[in-house]
């Protein structure tokens, strides 16, 4: 049995539909723009009402938390580290962009299946 740092499911009780339509709308809001405004604010609105929509508003904010920091982290090195590895900075950067999408994408699909998803490469801050 795994351990549950590693599960892929936090356990909660079974989502309404209702829920289940909000905990999507949280991950869209986390596609566009400032990825941490409208997560934040559904989570903070919505995190006493179901225990659901708080654990899908923690594991988001923590992924995207998470993921700022990761970028940060390459920003400061593209700008310290001689040209080669600047170059590389970058290219992680884009490559990071696209996984940061791609499990976005994949927390709205656990959404809609009402599961409460642990995104890899989260650092649980929350």
């Amino acid at each position: 049995m795994a351990s549950p740092a590693f599960a892929s499911s936090l356990p909660v009780s079974a989502p309404t539909q209702r829920e289940r339509v909000t905990g999507i709308i949280m991950h869209l809001l986390g596609m566009p723009g400032i990825p941490l405004v409208g997560p934040l604010v559904m989570w903070l609105a919505c995190r006493r009402r179901s225990s659901y929509l708080d654990g899908q508003g923690r594991e988001l904010l923590n992924f995207h938390l998470s993921f700022l920091g990761y970028a940060v982290v390459l920003l400061l090195a593209r700008v310290v580290l001689p040209e080669v590895l600047a170059l590389l900075c970058v290219v992680l950067l884009v490559g990071m962009a696209f996984v940061w999408f791609f499990l976005g994408i994949t927390g709205v699909l656990h959404a809609w299946l009402g599961k409460v998803w642990r995104f890899p490469l989260a650092i649980r801050l929350l």
